[in-house]
């Protein structure tokens, strides 16, 4: 039932993702599922917390304009969309080498969706291609 609930609220964006998330975990202790305790002990895990910064670092650089500029770069500079997006997918691949694909996938994310609707293009054209990219980079580990 919570998670039909869940799954409804999250398809419909009726309610922000991060809100549905803490209406299920609040649901969850309320109907007894989970013990506070356990819903709560991963809040302070590094990799929560990384993403937590991560996507503040993302919302700043999309907001002060840094990477409209670069996009508009990227989308000026570049006339065939292929080639646009295959100088992302290289650099992503590039840098994944020496930073977490899924820092990086976050921190690229504003780029892409602002080059996808400058080319008047589906975001998950190139979102799909960026998560892989990240996922396959070159580098040392």
């Amino acid at each position: 039932m919570v998670l039909a609930a869940s799954v409804t609220l999250l398809i419909t964006r009726r309610v922000r993702y991060d809100v549905v998330g803490l209406i299920t975990m609040l649901s969850l202790i309320l109907l007894g599922l989970v013990n506070p305790e356990r819903a709560l002990e991963n809040f302070g895990s590094t990799s929560v917390l990384l993403l937590v910064a991560l996507m503040i670092v993302s919302g700043f650089l999309s907001e002060s304009g840094l990477l409209e500029v670069l996009g508009e770069f990227v989308t000026s500079r570049v006339r065939s969309e292929k080639v646009a997006v295959g100088l992302i997918l290289v650099a992503t691949a590039f840098i994944s080498g020496f930073v977490s694909d899924v820092a990086l996938t976050l921190s690229f994310l504003p780029l892409v969706v602002y080059i996808s609707s400058k080319l008047g293009r589906a975001r998950s054209k190139y979102l799909i291609p960026l998560s892989y990219s990240a996922i396959l980079g070159v580098g040392t580990r």
